[in-house]
């Protein structure tokens, strides 16, 4: 009998053993979401997700150097509940990864997982309460971890405080504002309209003027917060409002975020330009209906960059949208005292690769002939890539023998350029293009 007692005890002592002197981080094998925020909870620990490719060397390199040392597996098997989520997909993927692949294609959307190794820890709810990216020497991920542990645990109450109807509106803030530099969209969004419609809609007077709960809901300021509105516009209340929480500017983005925001909900589906609502909006009409709600100049600034989204994304049409772009460079590029070379450029390109009209692309030259004016006062200089955008435009109007004299003045300029650095072989792509000017072949990609 004591023998088999004793056996007994060893074995016990040999299972707490597996766990306990694991050579590395105990993987998580339950094959679902629920399952791991469960058995996070009867363990109370918070999730660690590991988020990797199978391509990946960093990953790879975090799996031989890291997670099997001794120090990171025992601070992570004690604290977390850690699921390796692989966000590729193989043939050669098993069951587990198959299972999991819904879900690591929701969690790439919903928190923006874009590079690998990505970590994320979750509270046992399964709200995300730190993150990090990239690949980590040991000292270095601990304190990662460290850091997740101590203020996810608190972040964790917080967010559990909150959902069970306990919520303290002066941590609203720093809330959203976590969740924001999570990436966690639908949760900041969700507490800042909380937080407008149950208070900040209750309080009068002074309690109205809170600087951090007015600028971390603003961003969710809806059209029907009329109540609202009112500190931010008019000027005068916006002002005003700027003043007594000392933060210039406050009112004026939260308008533009508004109205933006009025206008997408009667454009677009879902705030998607690519999926428009109506056909040739009244442009009129919607100008009318603006002003008088948010005022003229406001109005304006807004319908041109909608405009040119409209022309550009939902219903293409370069002709018109080459017009919206003169007409910003003009209001907003050449007529203001800090005149913007670069940004007269960047239209002006897009206008030279897309638009066979030689009027348009005419104008456009001379457009771009001030840039290369200005630039040179502002920077003593000429910026060969601004000829290059001249030579282009001139070249697909009609002009080719004035666009290749042009041509040779920017490589001319690129040639100085790099000699200053000490590299004599010019940019490539401009002497390709001279090339082709000289034989008559065209130098923009045509799109069937």
């Amino acid at each position: 009998m004591k023998i088999i007692f004793k056996n007994i005890l060893l074995l016990g002592l040999l299972c707490f053993a597996t766990t306990s002197f694991c050579q590395n981080i105990i993987w998580t094998a339950k094959k679902d979401w629920e399952q791991i925020k469960l058995q996070a909870k009867i363990e109370n620990k918070l999730i660690f997700v590991d988020c990797m490719a199978t391509w990946c060397l960093p990953c790879k390199k975090m799996d031989d150097e890291v997670y099997n040392q001794p120090k990171v597996y025992d601070m992570i098997n004690v604290n977390f509940i850690s699921l390796k989520l692989q966000m590729d997909s193989t043939s050669n993927d098993n069951e587990a990864v198959r299972n999991l692949r819904e879900f690591a294609k929701a969690t790439a959307k919903r928190y923006g997982v874009r590079a690998f190794p990505t970590y994320l820890f979750f509270s046992p709810e399964g709200n995300l309460v730190y993150h990090d990216t990239g690949a980590k020497v040991v000292n270095d991920f601990l304190a990662v971890s460290n850091k997740a542990l101590d203020e996810g645990r608190i972040y964790a109450i917080q967010l559990l405080d909150w959902n069970r109807g306990r919520k303290d509106y002066t941590l609203a803030p720093s809330m959203i504002l976590r969740a924001e530099r999570l990436n966690d969209k639908s949760l900041a969004s969700s507490i800042a309209r909380d937080c407008i419609v149950n208070y900040v809609n209750r309080v009068e007077g002074k309690a109205l003027y809170n600087a951090d709960i007015l600028r971390a809901v603003g961003p969710y300021i809806l059209p029907e917060d009329k109540k609202l509105l009112t500190l931010f516009y008019p000027e005068a209340n916006g002002n005003l409002t700027d003043s007594l929480i000392n933060h210039k500017g406050t009112s004026r983005a939260i308008i533009r975020s508004v109205m933006s925001k009025d206008l997408n909900a009667r454009l677009f589906e879902d705030n998607d330009l690519r999926k428009p609502k109506i056909k040739n909006p009244n442009w009129n009409q919607i100008k009318a209906e603006f002003s008088e709600r948010y005022g003229s100049s406001r109005t304006e600034e807004l319908l041109l960059n909608t405009k040119k989204a409209w022309y550009q994304i939902s219903e293409p049409d370069w002709e018109i949208l080459s017009d919206l772009y003169f007409l910003d460079i003009e209001k907003n590029y050449i007529s203001r005292e800090t005149f913007n070379p670069s940004g007269v450029n960047d239209m002006l390109w897009e206008i030279f690769l897309n638009v066979d009209n030689k009027r348009i692309l005419r104008r456009a030259a001379a457009l771009q002939l001030l840039a290369i004016k200005q630039a040179k006062i502002q920077n003593g200089k000429i910026i060969e890539t601004y000829i290059d955008t001249y030579a282009a435009l001139l070249y697909r109007s009609g002009n080719r023998q004035e666009a290749i004299k042009w041509q040779e003045k920017a490589i001319e300029a690129r040639k100085e350029k790099e000699a200053k650095r000490g590299d004599e072989e010019p940019f490539l792509g401009f002497i390709k293009t001279l090339e082709k000017m000289k034989k008559g072949e065209p130098i923009w990609l045509r799109v069937e």
